[in-house]
């Protein structure tokens, strides 16, 4: 296979240890969304030891992470319909009782100001907190989440959160990978995607060489030559997770040569052009982890780019 998915697991461990060495908090470990595109099963067995909680999107993927050998605590993080109790490391989101069964465990979802999920009133959740007693259900945190790392908004949010509990004292968590280092009471802090900064590349080879002339079409539409140059064919496109706003905006590196995206992007491959001494063969550096950049060149998010860029058609290879 010509296209190689890298894996830093030894740097999202880093990641989370220099985050460690900041706080006395206990950490929740993100890896909904396949860990940002990182393997969550692989990156969860790596960082077991050193983290308190992982948390997920949905039931799905805390059964994944189970069956992959899981044993810590997994918060499900959105809302479901599906419930399932006979895991007793799953705990869920809730902001209704909704088909919840007995002696679940949950943490209650407070809505701040995300406007997502949570409750947004003391008497809505204080209504919620006795009918989760009721039912016999282990109550084990409050949460929200926080929607900028402004420390104006931060303080907004924290305020709302309190008057919403009142009095009733949980372990609770807020944090964004983005205001780590705002300082307000929480037990836990949930570290998402600064887990995986600088942890992922992607290489590739030349597969052909063109000589083109100034003004031949090169690809899809109207990309023309600007002047008589060559032309490496990348086996790589779209459906390997690369953005098509990148076309004309990205270079990779080539023999330690930077060298420009010329033409759309296609579904299987993609094009730069390069000097002669190029030959068929040479690797590609197509992404080398600097997730920032391809989302300042797309004018995206890192967390976008980041879950892009995984799938079945790379040679995987974790280290």
């Amino acid at each position: 296979m010509f296209n190689k998915l890298i894996i830093h697991l030894s740097k999202i461990r880093q990641n989370i240890l220099n985050i460690k060495s900041r706080t006395d908090r206990k950490i929740i470990s993100v890896v909904k969304a396949n860990a940002y595109g990182h393997n969550a099963v692989k990156v969860a067995n790596y960082v077991q030891d050193i983290v308190d909680m992982f948390a997920v999107a949905n039931l799905y993927e805390a059964k994944a992470l189970i069956m992959g050998g899981i044993t810590k605590n997994i918060l499900v993080l959105s809302k479901t319909i599906d419930y399932d109790t006979s895991y007793s490391n799953i705990i869920y989101m809730v902001d209704n009782i909704h088909n919840l069964p007995h002696r679940a465990r949950v943490h209650i979802a407070i809505n701040s100001g995300m406007n997502r999920y949570g409750v947004d009133s003391q008497k809505k959740f204080l209504a919620l907190y006795r009918q989760l007693k009721r039912k016999h259900n282990s109550v084990e945190g409050l949460f929200s989440h926080f929607y900028s790392s402004s420390p104006t908004n931060c303080t907004h949010q924290i305020k709302k959160f309190n008057e919403i509990v009142g009095n009733i004292n949980l372990p609770t968590h807020f944090s964004s990978s983005h205001s780590l280092d705002i300082d307000f009471p929480q037990d836990y802090v949930r570290l998402g995607i600064c887990q995986y900064i600088d942890s992922k590349e992607i290489h590739t080879q030349i597969v052909e060489l063109h000589r083109l002339k100034k003004g031949d079409h090169i690809g899809y539409g109207r990309t023309r030559a600007k002047c008589d140059c060559t032309i490496a064919v990348l086996p790589i496109g779209y459906a390997d997770g690369l953005d098509l706003r990148l076309s004309n905006k990205w270079q990779v590196t080539i023999n330690g040569k930077a060298c420009n995206l010329v033409g759309k992007i296609c579904m299987d491959c993609c094009f730069a052009i390069v000097d002669n001494r190029t030959k068929v063969g040479d690797e590609v550096i197509f992404y080398d982890g600097n997730i920032d950049k391809i989302a300042n060149a797309t004018h995206s998010t890192e967390y976008e780019q980041m879950c892009r860029l995984y799938g079945e058609r790379y040679e995987i290879i974790f280290d």
